[in-house]
């Protein structure tokens, strides 16, 4: 999301001095009003993310739970906030992930809200070290829930993939999840391969299940009804084949999978090696595409699965 323009404007209702810690919530009406013109006019997002402008917009969120229209609006808000590196710290400190979790769980049937959620979530949990306070179990699941409800929805489903991608770093998935979730993911990519960001985050999200479960790997190799992964792979590679980015993430995921003999196996059945090679070729200027390429093709080499 592009960095809001600043522009000065007082904010109704949230307009208190910075000593005055008190947080008070405001009418409904005037928090949609705040939230509605720091969306539509982009308010200077530092100047949003004082204490006490938080504490209002989250206490606003507590009172008028089922205020989905408002709640929809300080939560885009808030994502909006979220591009911001000294905005995502006071969001942190506020202890916004607990609040946004509530909110996403409740209302999870609602597009708007749950698109917000995810970005939000994104947000506070890519760059932070220390997640000793986050219920990121809780949280993964109710991201996965999302993803499944909202499936069909590309943006949502971008956003939720991103969510996940962040949240599955920090190794909080269950054993038992594992398969569903690559599973979850693997649809996601199958509906929407089209969507770089969705492209990117999905293989990385994958890419972090294969570090610890092998048969998160097996679950996207097999070939169902609706085909295998390697192919949808390989429509994607197609579909981005231009784009650094996506392929880079895509040969992540490929790196992870060739950790295990009996995946390999089945992607050299289905002509791993000729992708890897037009990767290589086609980015001669990216070191980690072709660090990447040339890892796994050097394996099937001494596995003597190249002629």
């Amino acid at each position: 999301m592009p960095r809001p323009r600043h522009t000065r404007m007082a904010a109704p209702g949230v307009g208190q001095a910075e000593g005055d810690q008190g947080g008070s919530p405001v009418c409904p009406a005037a928090a949609q009003y705040v939230a509605g013109e720091a969306v539509g006019k982009d308010l200077d997002v530092e100047m949003l993310a004082s204490k006490t402008t938080i504490c209002c917009l989250m206490n606003s969120m507590k009172s008028y739970a089922n205020n989905e229209g408002l709640l929809q609006m300080i939560c885009t808000l808030f994502m909006m906030m979220s591009s911001n590196e000294t905005a995502v710290e006071a969001l942190r400190k506020a202890g916004l992930f607990s609040e946004v979790l509530t909110i996403l769980s409740n209302c999870a049937h609602n597009k708007d809200i749950s698109l917000a959620c995810c970005g939000v979530i994104w947000s506070l949990v890519a760059s932070v070290t220390d997640v000793s306070e986050i219920p990121l179990k809780c949280a993964i699941e109710v991201v996965s829930t999302i993803l499944h409800m909202h499936l069909q929805h590309g943006d949502v489903a971008e956003s939720a993939c991103c969510a996940f991608w962040a949240l599955a770093l920090h190794d909080c998935v269950d054993e038992a999840n594992f398969e569903p979730y690559a599973l979850l993911l693997l649809s996601a990519l199958r509906l929407h391969p089209e969507r770089p960001v969705l492209a990117k985050n999905a293989c990385l999200a994958l890419a972090t299940l294969l570090r610890t479960s092998e048969l998160s790997g097996f679950r996207f190799i097999v070939t169902d009804e609706k085909g295998s992964g390697m192919s949808m792979l390989k429509e994607c590679y197609q579909l981005h084949c231009e784009d650094p980015e996506v392929v880079e993430d895509m040969c992540v995921l490929i790196d992870e999978m060739f950790n295990y003999d009996e995946i390999v196996v089945e992607m050299v059945s289905q002509n791993i090696a000729e992708m890897l090679t037009e990767m290589k070729n086609r980015f001669t200027s990216s070191l980690e595409i072709v660090t990447l390429a040339d890892k796994a093709l050097s394996t099937l080499q001494k596995k003597g699965y190249l002629t």
